[in-house]
């Protein structure tokens, strides 16, 4: 199969060049020909990408007209069986520009950008573009393929789409998981949360819960302390429990050496599907403490067997605060995580993929 790839994709990149790179990378190792349109240009692991600019338009005529002649002639050459596009840009820019003419194209829905603005509180005008322009996406896409159930069901009941025009196939971990616990042997007992400060407003939102949390727990132990991992421009604590760690080399001894994750997100917080960070967390053995919204995608965790879940910053320090002091208990909540921790791997998400192509294709 030949499949062309457009996504947000950098070279060096985390967070959304996560799931298109893995995607990518696995679909080749399967013996699947790879074309990724992206942010970056060059070949890598046998994988050609093509830095096509999809946000902005050439003013001048000319330049415009050899950029569509270059990138055309480079596509038509690779003769892509099918377009695999991610996330709300790349699909509107998929579905618009010439250069796919005929060719079959599917969704890659990490999330729903119209869902995500009505919870950021975005104004009417831009809600009812997004709204407007989500749903001639969805319909006129051939498949979509959804991060989380959760994503599904909002564009089956927004955009009335056809249950079985979408599939959901979840996020995953670049982290090796462990084969067995990681026991730590911590002064204090140290909860660790990835929250970098790139600008990303749910991520604004977790660390706010989490300030809040830390706060709150320091008026009844000394003894917690919360590590924050991440790049970006470092607010000011509200407590002295709180250790902003930057970025960190070894993010998976940093997480191993942690008695504890979190994933503080309130319920505006909203995400489309599994995020990242809490995959690497379940790879590598950890107890996640976590809100709802936190817990969206990760479909095989349960409160109180293989993770905690609690709502607010009062309730996620009171639960913080019972497992610091009863590690039976942490212990027993463990043994659950470790029954999953190979579940969110991207060989298994890209199989999945793979096979939706292989029947849409013979549709």
């Amino acid at each position: 199969m030949n499949i062309c790839i457009v996504s947000n994709f950098k070279q060096s990149g985390y967070g959304e060049s996560t799931r298109p790179g893995q995607m990518a990378a696995h679909l080749k190792s399967f013996g699947h020909n790879i074309l990724h349109i992206c942010d970056w240009q060059g070949t890598e692991n046998g994988i050609k990408h093509l830095h096509i600019e999809r946000e902005n338009w050439e003013p001048n005529v000319i330049k415009r007209l050899v950029s569509f002649t270059s990138d055309y002639t480079s596509i038509k050459l690779f003769s892509p069986d099918l377009v695999y596009a991610h996330q709300f840009n790349n699909v509107k820019w998929a579905l618009q520009t010439k250069l796919f003419a005929g060719t079959k194209i599917v969704f890659d829905a990490h999330t729903s950008k119209y869902f995500e603005h009505i919870h950021f509180k975005a104004d009417t005008a831009l809600l009812e573009l997004l709204k407007t322009q989500e749903n001639d996406m969805c319909h006129k896409a051939d498949f979509i393929i959804a991060a989380s159930q959760e994503t599904k069901d909002f564009f089956v009941s927004t955009y009335q789409v056809k249950k079985e025009k979408i599939k959901v196939v979840g996020n995953a971990t670049t982290i090796a998981p462990v084969t067995e616990s990681h026991p730590t042997n911590n002064q204090k007992f140290i909860c660790v949360a990835t929250l970098p400060q790139d600008g990303f407003l749910s991520n604004e939102m977790a660390l706010d819960m989490l300030q809040d949390i830390a706060l709150e727990t320091y008026k009844h132990s000394q003894q917690i302390e919360f590590h924050v991992v991440g790049g970006g421009k470092i607010p000011k604590a509200k407590a002295p429990n709180i250790v902003y760690t930057g970025y960190v080399e070894n993010l998976r001894d940093t997480i191993l050496n942690a008695d504890i994750c979190l994933m503080p997100f309130p319920p505006d917080a909203v995400c489309g599907g599994a995020r990242n960070k809490f995959c690497d967390y379940i790879a590598l053995g950890k107890v996640v403490v976590t809100t709802t919204e936190g817990l969206r995608g990760m479909e095989v965790l349960k409160d109180e067997v293989n993770c905690v879940v609690a709502e607010t910053a009062a309730e996620s320090s009171a639960k913080i605060c019972a497992l610091a002091a009863d590690k039976k208990k942490l212990a027993t909540i463990e043994k659950g995580v470790l029954q999953v921790k190979d579940y969110f791997n991207w060989k298994d998400r890209a199989r999945q993929a793979e096979t939706i192509f292989k029947q849409l294709l013979n549709t």
